[in-house]
């Protein structure tokens, strides 16, 4: 009970560690239609997270269909951090199926020599964000004290940064690739699991997290 217990605070230690880090640092609003964000950043940078949320829903058709994605990981996002973890669960798994769905279409048009302009695209997402989803789906369940659901999206940042790790070369730049912060969030979720299996896994992952850091 009392190693449960110290989990669970190292658990919510780093879930406020990851949201502030991800919040203030302005996720998506690089890619992003500017009427909105500029008032969705100056309402993050004051905390005043509900009504960024609200402001998000309020302006969804801004974002535009090319923008949905973006849409979605804000969303989750501020859902997510205002406590709504029913809708960032939503919210973030639409998103999920929507980076598989474009992504799927992106490698028909390469296989077609199909040429688009990428300014016409839909925004397909970044490698972190990819990640990204998955880490925010686990910590959502896992608020909602549903371990098994949370160990699953957990497994699923193992497996993403594993072919992530592979695609580029180590010399690279600019490339996403090994996280020891998620590798160490991931532990500490898998040491939540509590069976043989998830405390060799949640070991590791603090290996690897030890090893990047």
């Amino acid at each position: 009970m009392k190693s449960y217990q110290c989990s669970n605070r190292r658990f919510a230690f780093l879930v406020f560690l990851a949201v502030a880090a991800l919040l203030l640092s302005s996720l998506s609003g690089c890619a992003g239609p500017r009427k909105v964000y500029s008032t969705v950043d100056e309402l993050n940078a004051q905390g005043k997270f509900n009504l960024a949320r609200n402001y998000v829903e309020e302006h969804a058709k801004d974002y535009g269909k090319r923008n949905r994605l973006l849409y979605l990981l804000d969303r989750g996002m501020f859902a997510f951090a205002t406590g709504e973890f029913r809708e960032a669960i939503a919210a973030f798994t639409e998103a999920e199926e929507l980076m598989t769905e474009l992504y799927t279409i992106s490698l028909s048009q390469e296989a077609t020599t199909f040429v688009i302009n990428d300014n016409a695209a839909p925004y397909r997402g970044e490698d972190f964000e990819s990640v990204m989803v998955n880490i925010f789906l686990a910590l959502s369940y896992a608020n909602l004290s549903e371990i098994d659901e949370a160990l699953v999206e957990a497994r699923k940042v193992d497996s993403k940064l594993t072919a992530i790790n592979l695609q580029y070369a180590e010399n690279e730049q600019n490339a996403y690739r090994e996280d020891p912060f998620v590798r160490l969030l991931m532990g500490v979720l898998y040491e939540m699991g509590g069976t043989t299996t998830d405390i060799n896994d949640a070991y590791i992952s603090y290996s690897k997290a030890l090893q990047g850091y």
